[in-house]
This record gives structure tokens, sequence and C-alpha cells, in this order.
């Protein structure tokens, strides 16, 4: 048993580079100590083994700079040292006879290299780079990390080689200090490809430096760590809270600490994590070796799966209760539990019990406890009773037979079987979530046309004197004797007739000229018609659908028309125009609906060849809203303008005059078809309450 060593007395010096030295006297020569800081509260620990307290008080006043205060602690054989910070900062100790120096901050020349550069994280001692001067950099890899982060390792050939590592702009800046690299090392490494915020590392020599560029872009966060003599910098993107985003990662959320400790003993490294977290950590006695360690402001949680990786080790917990051993014996206790709880279930009585389903059809459960089994017994855990994705289910020496009539499950199983699928049950056998989704066709029509023509013509024959000259026919015409002449009505002969009326007037304007004497007549009829119309048609189809199932509402008319078969024989056939809305859909687990729809609106079109046509307006989409949302699945817009004109050659194309010699038809036509969607979840919970 070593020999216990005693502390005497803290001094503490301002030095002149802006740093604190504190000076430990103990009664003998002390071992190195095992130290941690954390940044938040800024603290620096330091524990001597095999040592206790002869000091004249336990807290001591330094309010020196950043450092506050140190406070000293005893328990069993090991004393501990706190010091407490206004900030963090960097610490080295070292052993000269009986006294431990700790210097605490970063020297004046430090301090404004600090100032120029962009968060610059230092490991190990600076002072102690004489002697990396045969230090090289024999590896450098990139992997992908399951998290999607990128993942630098260097391989050192001296594990306490000196390295800074600054976060600049979109770089991180690697410096190995007093160190080389081989040739073929030096090289740019692009890894786009990977799919990290990594684009690509710069690996080359900078004078007695080696000097590594990595260029990142997008948000990320970085990570660097040593675990003996791989240096690892882990730049992963900055995680999101969407749902899924964590996958089955392990996400670090303890307290941030900083180690940094050269060939130190595993269980040492273990029993300082214990202290810090207050967990009751049990170390198998295989546990062995050495470890040299230098973590940044690292979650503790992360530091000891660090560890663990780099020493082959695993652990498990129950409670707050970690054992730590070799991955090995772990899993060989884990194996051993399993076999027990197997020979116990096979020696467990068998019971029979009858599950009344509700809502779930029996068949359909019955068929899923014995896939959730078969997918159990096939897979390597070898429990039987619970799967390796945490669903429970039969056990190895269940069954389970559905009943049709009653809708009910026959389960013949151990106590533990039972207590499974009645869980299960409990989680499947529940009222399907139902749907009402509302859909609104919306046709807006609006047309406007005008109809501009003219018709006359003149007629020359002599008449006599004396003869009875008629009278003017209100109907648009004149008498002259006993022959009347209509608007383009006149008798062979000496005759020019212009018959260019409005298609569908709905007004004329005629005026007749008779000159008496000579019997020549000139007869004109403007006609005109303009015609606004505005139609809107709004279709409002409901339908009420369980989850994940289609349902359909039509409504329209059968048209019938004969047709000839190949017989001769005539049969008479049908051709739907119909309104239609058909839909699936799906609610998801954030009450959102994601719907499958097919929406037709038909109408009867023109006959050719005896066989009505269709019309038809329909959309196909598949669409995600938000309940009760309403949306607009679509839309066509039509716009149709025609122009006639009719006219006399040559002589309408006249100036003004023309007018008399044209017949014009303006229409235009606007039509707009909008389609709504409306889903609604309709509440379940009232009718399970009644």
């Amino acid at each position: 048993m070593a020999a216990t060593n005693t502390l005497q007395s803290i001094e503490s010096h301002q030095l002149p580079n802006n740093q604190l030295q504190v000076i430990l006297d103990f009664a003998s020569t002390p071992t190195k100590p095992l130290g941690f800081s954390i940044e938040n509260p800024a603290k620096i620990a330091l524990d001597f083994t095999h040592t206790r307290l002869a000091l004249s008080k336990r807290m001591y006043t330094l309010n020196s700079g950043s450092v506050s205060s140190v406070a000293a602690a005893e328990a069993g054989d090991r004393t501990r040292l706190v010091f407490n910070l206004t900030q963090p900062l960097p610490y080295t100790t070292r052993i000269e006879g009986h006294r431990v120096i700790v210097t605490l901050g970063h020297s004046s020349q430090a301090g404004m290299m600090a100032a120029t550069q962009t968060q610059t994280t230092h490991f190990g001692n600076q002072e102690d780079t004489s002697s990396n001067e045969h230090s090289q950099i024999t590896d450098v890899e990139f992997h992908r990390g399951k998290d999607g982060g990128g993942l630098l390792t260097l391989t050192l050939s001296n594990p306490n080689q000196v390295i800074d590592l600054t976060q600049q702009a979109g770089k991180i800046v690697i410096n190995a200090h007093n160190a080389t690299i081989s040739q073929a090392l030096r090289r740019r490494m692009v890894v786009t490809d990977f799919g990290t915020p990594v684009q690509r590392i710069d690996s080359l020599q900078n004078g007695k430096n080696v000097k590594l560029i990595i260029s990142a872009t997008g948000d990320y966060e970085q990570l660097a760590y040593q675990a003996d003599n791989k240096f690892t910098v882990d730049i992963k993107p900055v995680a999101t809270n969407s749902p899924g985003s964590a996958g089955t990662q392990p996400v670090y959320k303890g307290q941030r600490i900083s180690l940094n400790f050269q060939n130190i003993q595993v269980r040492s490294v273990l029993q300082l994590l214990a202290d810090f977290t207050g967990l009751n950590i049990v170390v198998s006695d295989a546990v062995t070796g050495s470890v040299t360690l230098r973590l940044k402001n690292v979650p503790w949680d992360q530091a000891l799966a660090i560890i663990l990786q780099a020493k082959g080790l695993a652990e498990k917990r129950s409670g707050n209760v970690v054992m730590i051993a070799p991955a090995s014996v772990i899993e060989a206790q884990d194996q051993q539990q399993i076999n027990a709880q197997r020979a116990q279930e096979q020696l467990a009585p068998l019971h029979t019990e009858i599950f009344q389903v509700r809502y779930a059809k029996a068949t359909a459960l019955a068929a899923l406890l014995q896939t959730i089994r078969s997918t159990q017994n096939t897979s390597n855990t070898g429990n039987n009773t619970q799967s390796s994705n945490g669903v429970s289910g039969l056990s190895s020496r269940g069954s389970v037979v559905a009943d049709p009539r009653t809708n009910s499950l026959i389960v013949r199983d151990t106590d533990q079987g039972l207590a499974n699928v009645a869980k299960l049950i409990q989680h499947l056998d529940v009222p399907v979530k139902q749907v009402l989704i509302g859909s609104r066709l919306v046709i807006a029509k609006q047309g406007f046309s005008r109809d501009l023509g003219v018709t006359f013509g003149s007629v020359n024959q002599p008449q006599s004197v004396n003869t009875t000259t008629g009278g003017i026919n209100p109907g648009g015409g004149v008498t002259i004797g006993s022959q009347p002449y209509g608007l383009g009505g006149y008798p062979n002969g000496n005759q020019f007739n212009v018959n260019l009326p409005a298609a569908s007037p709905t007004s004329t304007f005629g005026l007749t000229l008779v000159k008496l004497g000579q019997s020549f007549n000139l007869s004109l009829q403007l006609s005109a018609a303009e015609a606004e119309n505005q139609v809107r048609q709004i279709s409002n189809p409901r339908v009420i659908t369980a989850n994940d199932t289609q349902a359909m509402i039509q409504q329209g008319v059968q048209i019938p028309y004969q047709q000839a078969s190949s017989s001769g024989a005539t049969n008479v056939s049908f051709k739907s125009a119909a309104l239609k809305l058909l839909v699936t859909p799906h609610i998801t687990p954030n009450n959102r609906v994601l719907m499958e729809l097919d929406i037709s609106n038909d109408s009867v079109g023109g006959m050719y060849s005896g066989v009505p046509s269709i019309n038809t307006q329909e959309v196909k989409t598949q669409v995600m809203v938000d309940n009760g949302q309403t949306v607009v699945l679509g839309g066509i817009y039509q716009h149709d303008t025609s122009k006639t004109v009719n006219k006399v050659p040559f002589f309408g194309d006249l100036p003004v005059l023309g007018a008399l010699f044209r017949q014009n038809s303006t229409s235009n036509t606007k039509t707009e078809l909008l389609i709504f969607i409306t889903p609604k979840i309709i509440d379940n919970n009232l009718s399970l309450s009644q």
C-alpha cells in the first residue's frame, strides 16, 4: 500500500507575463495530479491520490486576474483542489521536489496572439515544443460519421504532440508544432461526395509545423479530441428539431468538461468521471491499461464514450449505476441473462385468455401477432418476449386463434406473454380516424357578343304618270302601282341588292326613298344585336371516409344512344356525364391530411354520328393539407375571342361607305374553373366518451 502524503501549504504569486503561479508544498514527493476543467461554471479541479490535508484553512482567496479562490477538500485518502475562475483558463502542472507548481492563464504573448485569431484551442503544453522535434503525422484519414458529420483523424507518432486548432470564417486550421508530414500526404482532398459540411482538406508543410486547412460550408459545429495517438476533429451539421432528425444516433447532453492526460490509467479516468458526475460507476477487474486523452469542452457522456471506444470497452446502465467492462464481457453477460430468461420461459405454465376486439378485425390482429413472433424468433437476440425494436408479442410457446363470429382472440401463453398481448391489443384496437372531405368546383363564365349588318336595294322601273303610286308598307317596303318592293325582294329586272343583315337582330332600322315620276326607289335597313351573359356554377360534393380508405361520391346522368352490334341488331348503350369525387386520405401523426384525389366534372356535348360527346374537366393530384385548411388544387382559365366580317368585295373595303357593304360579328367569352378542397379530421372523443 502506497504511503500517505500531506499537503502542508498553498502559496500564490503573480507572474510578470499575466499568469498566476500557485505553489503546493507537500511533506514528500507528490504524485502527478489528475485534473479536469469545466466552463460553466468555470472551474479547474486537481486530484491527489494518497494525500491528506494539513492546511490551516480550507478556502484561500486569491483574487488575481481570472482566479478568485481555491478550495481544498479531503475524501478518504484523496485530496481535491478546486480553483474557482471568472472565465475558463488553461493551466499546466509540474513537479519540483516536494512541490507542485500550477500555472494558470495565458502568457501576455499568447494573449496577443489569441486576440488576432478566432476561437483558438490549444492541445498540449506550448512550453514543451522542443520535445516534439521528431514528431510526425503518419496518416490523414477522412470519413463520414453516423450523424452526417465529417471525421478527420490524424495519426501521431508522438501522443504528446502540441496542436493548435483555430476556427475562422468557413475554415478550421490545424497547426501541429515541430512536426513533419510525408510528401505523399501533402495533398488536397476534395470530399464533397461524402455529404458532410466539409468540402476539402489541404495538408501541407509550413516551415517546422504541419498545417491542415479544413474548408466547410453551412451551419456546423466542430469538436476536437485525442485518444492515444489518434487526434480527431468532428465537423457535423447543426442539429435540427424536426421530427426524426435525431435518428438512432446518441445525443450527448452532459455537462461539458476538459481533460488532458498522458498515459493515465483508464481506471483513474473513470473514477474522475464518477466523481464529476455523481454516478456510481462499477469497473470490471478486466479493465486495464492506460490512455492519452485530450478533450476540450466536450460533454462528459461523450468523453466517456470516447474512452470506451478507444479501449474496446462497453457500458451497461441500470438506474444510477453504470457497469464498465470489456465489450466481450458485457456481451457474455447479456447472453447469460437471455439464456436464463429463455429457460424460465420454458418452465412457466400456460394459460388461456379471450380478448374481445372492438374496432379492428380479430383475424387481422391474429395474423399480426403471428408475424411479430416470427420476427422475434428469427432475430439474434434470443429474447422471445421482447423484439429488438421494443414491440412485445407472443412468446415462443404462445398461440393465438381468431373467432370471426364474435370478433375475439383466443390466446394461450405464459403470464408474461398474455400481458404483452394485452398491451399490444390496447394500442392497436382503437377506432380509425375519419376525415370529412369537402370539395368545391366553381365555374364562372362571362360572355359578350355584338352583331352589326346592313340590307339595302334599289329599283328603277318606268311607270305611267297617272299610275297610282301606292303607299308605304310598314313592313319595310313600298308599293308602286300594283308591284310591292320590299328590302331584298325586288323583281327581276333593273335591280341592285345587298343582303348582309345581322344573324339574330334584336333591333332594326329601315328607310325607303321613292322618286315619283321616274319610278326609282332606294330601301335601306340596318340591323344590330348585342348580348351579355354571366354564369356562375358551384358544385360542392362532400364525403366522409376512414383513414387510408378510398371513398367515392358521384352525381350525374346516363345518356342513352343506339349502337349497332356485329349481328346487325341495335343495342342501347349509355355514356356517363357526372360530377365525381374519388379520394383516399392518410392522416399523418401531426394531424395533417395527405390525399390522393381524382375530381371530374363531365357534361354533355354535341352529337356525332348519333353518339353523344362528353366534355370533361378533371384533376388528379396528391396534396398534403393542414386539418381544416382550404387549398386551391388547380384551375383552368379560358378566354375565347372571335371577330367575323362578311363583306362585298371591293366595296366593303371603301372608307366610310364600306360599312354599307359589310357585316360585323364580335364575340368575347371568358370561362374560369377553380377547384377547392377542405379536409377536416373528425374527432372521435365524443363518441368514445358516451
